[in-house]
């Protein structure tokens, strides 16, 4: 083995080792970076390995292979080199690294696919004998590099020039730990303008790059060493802050405990208190849920000539709904249904109040129209409830055997469907919409107009409040106006109880899991005879 051959050996050993070493750190960091140096370390290796090969070529034709094999093996490394440069220090020009790349890839494989003058042909040898004292004795069998590899020169040191105007940028910048690389890079920018000068033939010298890329991997080895130093500095400074920290935080969380121990005890006598009051309302939520259900009918009336049914859903205990049944010796003279603003404990005292001022109007004067019985109720609620910021809507229906006179103020549309009838319809006088106004509410044109209308043998009434088609499903979509229609449409034909129970089926279904939006009341009424 030619003496020359000794340190390159020993490079590409070194080189290896790093390689490898920086293939463990990318798998424990995933750095871009120490996966692209490790690249760089293995085609050096490499690259190293060929020139031993042309150290101790015979003849001018093992001497071209070799070449052959370092021109290519440069190509490739120029692409490492290249976009470790581009991660290491952050550019952004990536286009110009893709373009760089695709030059380098296309030598390459025409320096591999191409044979001949235009890359290298041992018919024109350009054989250099270098002889330096005792120490250096060697013979380069070479061959004249043809146009391609030219060019690959040419893009070789146009590329490092290029590295070299991003690594001064990035030193500028303010990157310290980059001038390493930079000074490398210099030093391979002579070494390479002395191989081209020796593979020219201008004089006699031994080839230097491969020595000035052992400097290029020293220098990144160099670049990446500062790095982990300053963060290890930054850890140590980081710990020494935070155990500072620590004891600053130790002393302030003393302090906080002991004030939110004292503030726990005030919160305990607080909550004990809460609890107190919570039990003492819970105790009057029951009793007003108990007096109001008291005050409602539990059952509808049994009437010759009416089949009656009803359901009363409160949505939380006390209900603004309220309805009530009107009879006289085994006779229905009428029923209302009213439905207050709101829910809940304020609401339901209104009820008990609107229920007693609705009763005593209705059986006041039995020959007054109901559009007159409404506005003395109407105003006797304005009257009574004075500021109190709740509203009421109605229905109030009046039977004299088979004919209904019918008031609503403000409340959803009763329904009808007559027996034989394809589809209910809501009640409406032959002059169109018949809703009055809202109840309770200071109003100078308050004004409610009364339809009457007959019920035949099988024909049904449905009465409800607004939440049987506002409340809404998991999806958000409202019961509806329609299917309430739809649903009475189907369910109707049965006792009036079985109608009921097939609408709040119908109901149920479509809501799911899904709790009411307010207060429900929903009631069937059928001519019997």
């Amino acid at each position: 083995m030619n003496q020359v051959s000794i340190p390159v050996v020993m490079m590409a050993s070194v080189v290896f080792y790093v390689g490898l070493y920086y293939v463990r750190m990318y798998f424990k960091r995933r750095e871009t970076a120490s996966i692209l140096f490790s690249l760089c370390c293995f085609i050096i290796a490499l690259y190293d390995v060929f020139c031993v090969g042309l150290y101790n070529a015979e003849n001018i034709l093992e001497g071209v292979a070799w070449q052959r094999l370092q021109l290519a093996t440069l190509g490739l490394l120029s692409i490492s080199i290249c976009w470790f440069v581009y991660h290491y220090t952050g550019s952004r020009l990536k286009k110009t690294f893709f373009l760089l790349t695709s030059v380098f890839v296309t030598i390459f494989f025409l320096g591999l696919l191409v044979e001949g003058p235009l890359t290298l042909t041992p018919d024109l040898p350009m054989i250099k004998h270098v002889r330096i004292g005792s120490v250096i004795d060697i013979t380069y069998y070479e061959a004249d590099p043809g146009a391609i590899y030219v060019a690959q020169f040419v893009s070789i040191l146009a590329c490092f020039m290029f590295m070299m105007y991003l690594m001064i940028g990035n030193y500028r910048s303010g990157n310290r730990r980059i001038l390493p690389v930079v000074i490398a890079f210099v030093l391979f920018f002579f070494a390479a303008f002395n191989d081209i000068m020796v593979s020219a033939s201008v004089y006699h010298f031994v080839y230097l790059v491969e020595y000035a890329y052992m400097l290029i991997i020293l220098s990144m080895d160099q670049a990446f060493l500062n790095s982990f130093v300053d963060l290890h500095n930054k850890f140590r400074d980081l710990n020494v802050n935070l155990e500072r920290k620590v004891a600053s935080r130790t002393e302030e969380l003393k302090a906080a405990f002991e004030e939110l121990e004292a503030i726990n005890e005030q919160l305990s006598e607080t909550n004990a208190s809460l609890e107190n009051a919570y039990r003492i309302a819970q105790r009057d939520m029951n009793m007003a849920v108990n007096v109001q259900m008291n005050i409602l009918p539990g059952e509808p009336p049994a009437m010759e000539g009416w089949d009656i049914a009803f359901s009363y859903r409160p949505m939380a205990g006390v209900s603004g709904d309220i309805y009530d049944f009107y009879t006289f010796n085994g006779s229905l003279l009428g029923l209302s249904l009213f439905d207050v603003s709101g829910h809940g404990i304020s609401s339901g005292l209104i009820t008990l109040l609107a229920k007693s001022i609705a009763f005593r109007n209705f059986e006041k004067d039995p020959g007054s129209g109901l559009d007159l019985v409404m506005a003395r109720i109407n105003r006797e609620l304005i009257r009574e409830l004075g500021a109190v910021d709740h509203y009421l809507t109605g229905i109030i229906l009046r039977f004299q055997e088979n004919n209904v006179q019918y008031v609503n103020a403000a409340h959803p549309d009763m329904l009808r469907l007559r027996s034989g009838a394809d589809a209910p319809e809501p009640v409406f006088p032959p002059s169109g919409m018949m809703k009055g106004p809202i109840l309770g509410v200071e109003n100078d044109d308050a004004h409610f107009d009364m339809v009457e209308f007959g019920m035949g043998t099988g024909d049904f009434l449905l009465l409800y409040t607004d939440a049987l088609f506002e409340s809404r499903n998991a999806s958000g979509e409202e019961f509806g106006f329609e299917r309430v229609m739809e649903s009475f449409r189907k369910a109707a034909g049965g006792s009036a109880r079985e109608t009921l129970s097939r609408i709040i089926d119908d109901f149920s279904e479509f809501l799911g899991n899904e709790p009411i939006s307010d207060d429900m009341t929903v009631l069937t009424i059928k001519r019997t005879v």
